[in-house]
């Protein structure tokens, strides 16, 4: 997780407590977990330092960053949608641009 940009920017909709998400919210400066695409757990990082923490429920616009982009890229384009999982699935959203 080398490029504090991104390799990507997606659209992320957390979902709410009451829809199965997050307990709380995230912390303000960066919150890790896995994106699930194509049955494919992949470790990412979210870059929230402008925006500060994610309320579960919330929609944002954020950059990501992979743990290991050489292997993620492939799986990686705008428009594909993808799950936000830590222990089940928080969130979901879609891929807006490729950095």
């Amino acid at each position: 997780m080398k490029n504090p940009l991104g390799d990507i920017v997606a659209t992320v909709h957390f979902y709410s407590t009451d829809a199965g998400g997050r307990h709380g919210p995230t912390p303000e400066d960066k919150f890790n977990c896995l994106m699930v695409v194509d049955g494919k757990n992949l470790d990412v990082r979210l870059h929230i330092e402008c925006i500060g923490r994610i309320i579960p429920g919330e929609t944002i616009k954020v950059p990501l960053s992979f743990l290991d982009w050489e292997n993620a890229k492939k799986y990686c384009f705008v428009g594909k949608k993808f799950l936000l999982k830590e222990i089940r699935a928080i969130g979901d959203g879609v891929i807006e641009e490729i950095r």
